[in-house]
């Protein structure tokens, strides 16, 4: 039998503290309510970085954002040109950097990954580890209109 825990990490983004109640005290909540009354519920979190990417990279790899070298590339310098990150081809984490969702693989865990922001991806390798990766944006906004992308 194994004695494992489930880990079901949930990663919000742009997405306030008092929006979100794990206690069961909000209708739009609930299903985040019934699975944190058997859970660790962290109330105090700060994110490592000032917006998505500086921040996953920083949590899915263990480094501070300033130790990860491609943070210290600014992404959105060209954002007038090209702020697509499927187009970009910018990758922030490398091709088989060990991630936590790759560690949880070696440890035996089942990994998925599912994202509804294009930047948290396969394509900008912040996906790296994970065993199964389903990108909802990527679904609906390229697959959806398949005959329109180019």
């Amino acid at each position: 039998m194994d004695e494992r825990p489930n880990i079901i990490f949930v990663m919000l983004d742009t997405v306030r503290a008092d929006s979100i109640d794990a206690k069961g005290r909000s209708a739009g909540t609930r299903a985040i309510s019934s699975i944190a009354k058997n859970a660790a519920v962290y109330e105090n979190a700060i994110a490592p970085g000032t917006y998505t990417v500086p921040s996953h990279v920083s949590l899915f790899l263990g480094k501070r954002v300033r130790d990860v070298g491609q943070m210290l590339k600014d992404p959105m310098a060209n954002s007038d040109q090209n702020t697509d990150p499927f187009l970009s081809k910018i990758k922030y984490i490398k091709e088989g950097s060990m991630t936590l969702a790759r560690k949880l693989s070696y440890l035996g865990y089942n990994t998925s990954l599912f994202s509804n922001n294009p930047f948290v991806s396969s394509p900008t390798g912040i996906a790296e580890g994970f065993g199964h990766v389903q990108n909802l944006w990527f679904d609906k906004k390229i697959h959806g209109n398949r005959d329109s992308v180019k």
